[in-house]
């Protein structure tokens, strides 16, 4: 038996058929216009070319939280063939990623084509969490000295080397927890102390170190780590010496013979 569709009926079936999926580039600008965008230029001091097929690498990560390793949050990847320093960058985040109270920092490396790391930033350069747009001021970036075939490795440098904290005052460090320091070349001294981020400078003459006043966070810590970072903080005020040996070790020690201990 033949069915007969009535007028409205038909005309309702019609319409549906020529209704669109909405266009994905439509979506996808719109999602680009809510991102946060963080512009800046990376490069070096010294009149060197950059080797054929080299690549720059600027990424943004969240480096305030202790107990975990830092979380890459955005990336940009730049071919430096035919170019030169200082090279621009943009870097593209969703804003509800960014949490006022945390904090979050740019760095950037060149490496050449067989991946070698040839520069790299010694400094953090934070960026401000709250704003959608933000130019930074200009990233320098150090050469790391080449390593030269069937020579031995050149020793590790106290400056731009991320040191790990593991041992305190010969007690050990708590599994899993995360105490570093990092000294750059503009007299300043960064890391984690265990729970809270902390910050300040350090004079270097020779053996003879010492670190000025240090601004820390205050974020509320487990007992056993605020303990463990309670200690830290009043040994690296009190250092007086450092050391490093041919294994890579690092060896601060205090006028009344405390040490912290930190490998690469």
């Amino acid at each position: 038996m033949k069915q007969i569709l009535s007028p409205a009926v038909f005309f309702a079936l019609a319409v549906t058929g020529c209704v669109t999926a909405p266009a994905d580039t439509a979506l996808s600008k719109a999602e680009e216009a809510q991102m946060a965008t963080i512009k800046g230029s990376a490069g070096y001091r010294e009149r060197i070319a950059l080797l054929p097929g080299a690549v720059m690498n600027v990424s943004l990560s969240d480096i305030s939280r202790a107990d975990a390793p830092a979380e890459m949050l955005a990336e940009q990847t730049i071919d430096l063939t035919d170019r030169s320093v200082p090279v621009d960058f943009t870097l593209n985040v969703d804003p509800a990623s960014l949490k006022a109270n945390m904090r979050y920092a740019v760095r950037a490396e060149i490496r050449g084509t067989a991946g070698q790391l040839m520069w790299t930033t010694d400094t953090v350069q934070l960026i401000d969490p709250q704003a959608i747009d933000q130019t930074l001021p200009p990233i320098m970036l150090v050469k790391v000295p080449a390593a030269k075939p069937d020579e031995a490795p050149a020793p590790v440098s106290l400056i731009g080397t991320n040191w790990r904290v593991d041992d305190i005052d010969g007690a050990g460090v708590l599994d899993n927890s995360n105490t570093t320091l990092m000294f750059g070349s503009d007299g300043r001294v960064h890391g984690v102390a265990g729970c809270n981020s902390y910050t300040g400078t350090y004079t270097l003459a020779d053996s003879a170190l010492s670190f000025g006043p240090l601004a820390v966070t205050r974020k509320a810590c487990v007992p056993a780590l605020a303990d463990q970072e309670a200690k830290f903080l009043a040994l690296i005020e009190s250092v007086v010496h450092v050391q490093i040996a041919e294994t890579g070790i690092l060896t601060l020690t205090t006028a009344d013979g405390r040490t912290l201990r930190a490998a690469s």
